[in-house]
């Protein structure tokens, strides 16, 4: 189904395995930094990427504080 809200699949993975390879498994709930699980959007235009990478680092900001 589709809905308005925004998917960050593209970010977290859709799989375990794509979770898995984007994960710090520290206990803390980082994502390693500056990376996203889809390699397919490197395919894309550039900035892209670089929202992807704003919501990884928003996202470890987010947690650790």
């Amino acid at each position: 189904d589709t809905s308005s809200y925004v998917d960050l699949a593209p970010l977290y993975g859709s799989t375990e395995e794509a979770l898995d390879k984007i994960r710090v498994r520290d206990g803390r709930g980082l994502l390693v930094p500056d990376t996203f699980a889809e390699d397919r959007l490197l395919l894309l235009p550039p900035a892209v990427c670089v929202l992807l990478v704003l919501f990884n680092r928003n996202h470890n900001v987010s947690v650790t504080s």
